[in-house]
Formats: C-alpha cells, sequence, structure tokens
C-alpha cells in the first residue's frame, strides 16, 4: 500500500477538508479493511498533500517505491491519491511501468474518511480485489466501487477521463468496438494502437524538473490570444484541449494557431480532444491546423499527450520523438 495524501486521506472538520497530518485514520481504516478481506498488506506513505499540490517531481517518488518494492519481491500495489489529478498520476505510471511485471491499482474518496457518505472503504475493497485478482493482467489501473452498481470497476490507467476515471461510463459508447471491455477477468484499454517503446528505466524527479521547462498546456477558448505562448523555451512542446470535436480556430487570425505556428516553427504545437464516437472523420478546420503543422489526434485525452511529453522529453527526447508512440491517432 502506497499512500499519497488526497481526499481519502483527510478529515472532515467544520469548515473545510483537510489532510490529517499524522495519516493514522486512513493509516489504520486500511489495516481493518485489509484484515477483512484477508489480505496481508505492508502501508508505505509517499506523501501527504492534496493531490492539487502534487508536481510532476512527486510522482517519481511513487514510481521509485514501486520499483525499490519490485526488487523487494512485491509485484502487486495499492496506490491511494486524491482525485483531482489521479488521472495524471494514472498516466505517468503507466507509461513509467509499461512492460514491467507489476500490477499497481490506484484509489481514492470523493468524502473524507469520516464523513458518512465515505466511499472510502468501498473502493479500498475494490483496489484489493483487482490487485489480487488473477484474471487481471499487469499494468496500472484505477479501481473503485461503481457508484451505480456497487460492483468492482478496473479501468487502465491510459483510459481515465476526469471526472470519469472511478466509472465505466464513457466507456460505454465505445462498447461495440473490439477488445474493450472493462470486465474484471479483461480489463482492456480503448487505445489500443499506440506504439508502446520498450520498457523505461525509472525517471528522475531532476529529470522531470527539468522537463516542466519544455511543456506546456492549455484548453481552448474562443478568442483566445494564442500569443501568450510566444515566451515558450525553444524548441518546446504545447498541448492544446481542442474543443470535443476534435477542432480549434482555424482563421488566419495574428492571434490564432496558425499565427503561432508560422511565427514560432520551433515548437511542437498538439492538438487533442477526448475520445468523441460521434466524429467518424476530421472537420476541415481539423484539417487545415494538421497542413499548417499541426499534430492534431483524433480521440486522445490532452493529459495522457502532456505526461507523455513530459515523461519523453525528462529521457532526453525531442517533443515529437516522445509524441511518436501516438502516431497512429494523428489525422
Amino acid at each position: 500500500m502506497l499512500t499519497t495524501g488526497g481526499t481519502i486521506g483527510s478529515l472532515l472538520g467544520d469548515d473545510e477538508i483537510s489532510i490529517e497530518a499524522s495519516g493514522e485514520t486512513l493509516k489504520g481504516r486500511l489495516g481493518e479493511l485489509a484484515a477483512r478481506v484477508e489480505t496481508d498488506i505492508a502501508i508505505y506513505p509517499v506523501s501527504n498533500v492534496a493531490s492539487p499540490n502534487l508536481e510532476p517531481e512527486d510522482w517519481t517518488a511513487f514510481s521509485s517505491q514501486i520499483a525499490t518494492c519490485r526488487a523487494q519481491g512485491i509485484d502487486r500495489f495499492v496506490l491511494t491519491h486524491g482525485t483531482d489529478t489521479l488521472h495524471y498520476t494514472a498516466a505517468f505510471l503507466s507509461l513509467q511501468f509499461q512492460g514491467h511485471d507489476v500490477r499497481v491499482c490506484i484509489t481514492g474518496a470523493f468524502f473524507p474518511i469520516n464523513d458518512p457518505r465515505s466511499d472510502t472503504n468501498a473502493n479500498v475493497v475494490s483496489a484489493f480485489q483487482a490487485a489480487t485478482d488473477d484474471r487481471i493482467k499487469d499494468g496500472v489501473y484505477a479501481a473503485f466501487a461503481d457508484r451505480m452498481t456497487g460492483d468492482l470497476a478496473v479501468v487502465p490507467g491510459i483510459d481515465l477521463m476526469p471526472p470519469l476515471y472511478d466509472e465505466p461510463a464513457f466507456r460505454s459508447v465505445f462498447d461495440k468496438a473490439p477488445d474493450v471491455t472493462n470486465t474484471v477477468d479483461h480489463a482492456d484499454s480503448l487505445f489500443n494502437q499506440i506504439n508502446w517503446p520498450g520498457p523505461r528505466s525509472i525517471i528522475t524527479s531532476a529529470q522531470l524538473a527539468h522537463a516542466k521547462g519544455r511543456v506546456a498546456a492549455g484548453r481552448l477558448y474562443p478568442g483566445m490570444d494564442m500569443r501568450i505562448f510566444q515566451t515558450l523555451e525553444k524548441h518546446a512542446t504545447l498541448i492544446l484541449e481542442g474543443y470535443h470535436s476534435g477542432t480549434g480556430t482555424a482563421r488566419r487570425l495574428p492571434t490564432g494557431i496558425r499565427a503561432l505556428i508560422e511565427t514560432r516553427p520551433d515548437l511542437t504545437i498538439c492538438l487533442a480532444s477526448i475520445p468523441s464516437p460521434s466524429v467518424p472523420v476530421p472537420y476541415e478546420a481539423s484539417r487545415i491546423l494538421s497542413d499548417a503543422g499541426v499534430r492534431v489526434y483524433r480521440d486522445l485525452p490532452p493529459h495522457l499527450l502532456y505526461v507523455s511529453a513530459l515523461a519523453g522529453i525528462a529521457e532526453g527526447k525531442s517533443g515529437p520523438e516522445a509524441l511518436e508512440m501516438y502516431r497512429n491517432y494523428r489525422i
């Protein structure tokens, strides 16, 4: 068990929800729940902060602890985490441990452990089940109790779509797609066209700290002035979340995306949107941006590109090299 803080490690007070400094309440509850399901656990408090305060460097503390435990023969992990940035941590750990013989099940809670509505017990038990069920392949997953049915919901770490990371609702629109399921015995990813590189070495905190200065992200809004990104470092990577149909403004404006890439051709500019099954072919605007040099991705969550760019650049790759694994998703 790796604990990191978050709502699941917080207490409800009279006027705020705050992290319990000692972490003793969560530690005690984890012990009780492990005994209830007859699971032996060792608890490692890796951090104790609200997840909005986590930095990419903090992700390496989680991966390093997992790697240390793996060297000692432990290959099943449950990691408790705050829900605000859980999908970023899950993406990083998925990239870090792809091809490694480990299983990491991340869980959290919407309500603090002392709130009468708390979902801590159900979610932790679900994570224990996912971590110990031999039908699930090695990899990184989010494991929660489905809020609709109470059953175990297992979602691959790279598939998490905020705010639906704890339930398979968003996946239901893809239920006709081959090799996509949310059942315990066959929890496969929607994103089955990724060209995964070989197993990675453990990325360090210093490497990620350096990479942060070369990756930026933003969300498009009507009229957004793209000149704010002119100050990015040379050869930086910019990840933009487009509109739901995978588009962004393609008009030739001095404040637009096309002007930015024309004045800063050194930048790697990416446009991505969450999966949208209602868009069978790209819109004209997406084609125009792609022809102008923007890397437009179909049906790929922007946060996954952001984390992948950070991880790849931390390893010494360029932005395009870091994102080469997603080439099948470009229009």
